[in-house]
């Protein structure tokens, strides 16, 4: 489903368009933390990206860039007719304002 909004593939952090064999699916808020899969909070990145990141705080900026990208990605599935669990996931991450919730959270 990242896919739906990225389809170039390409990386949320450095925003290089990432090579087939370099492909990583990043944990915004590190999985330590939310010990969850959902889609809110998967975005793609390089594989060395991925392990430079390890379960280091995200920035305030990469914070408003998910936020942004979550919209988007949801707009899609809109405009697209895809209703689901992740598209139900998404909805509520957004209405929610869980990005941030969490986020501030992790931070302690």
């Amino acid at each position: 489903f990242i896919d739906l909004e990225n389809p170039s593939r390409i990386s949320f952090v450095t925003g290089n368009r990432i090579p087939e064999k370099e492909l990583s699916i990043d944990h915004v808020i590190p999985w330590s933390y939310l010990f969850s899969d959902d889609l809110w909070n998967l975005v793609y990145v390089e594989k060395s990206e991925n392990s430079r990141k390890n379960n280091r705080l995200p920035t305030r900026k990469i914070i408003s860039n998910l936020e942004k990208r979550n919209k988007r990605l949801m707009d899609k599935f809109v405009k697209n007719g895809i209703q689901n669990k992740h598209s139900d996931e998404l909805r509520l991450s957004i209405e929610n304002d869980l990005v941030k919730k969490y986020w501030i959270g992790f931070r302690g």
